[in-house]
């Protein structure tokens, strides 16, 4: 049976302030300066992609910052207020 393929864009936005980012022991990854950030398009084809998908968004997050995932103290966690 053929499957759907999807694409998925993400863009991180900042309006006003710079924005700072830090996990739940308040490690701060960096700031974020007003403007927009744009990653590229990800392809999602079956759930098993899902996985795949979000370990390459949090690779290229942290690539923001000058970070290596692997170097990460915490797991990635985006949290809306």
């Amino acid at each position: 049976m053929p499957t759907a393929e999807y694409a998925v864009d993400a863009e991180i936005r900042v309006i006003g302030e710079n924005l700072e980012v830090s996990g739940e022991s308040y490690y701060s990854f960096g700031r974020l300066d007003p403007g927009h950030i744009v990653f590229p398009r990800y392809s999602l084809g079956v759930n098993d992609d899902i996985p795949s998908l979000l370990a390459s968004f949090e690779y290229d997050f942290f690539s923001t910052f000058g970070l290596d995932v692997s170097d990460a103290q915490e797991n990635l966690e985006i949290e809306f207020n």
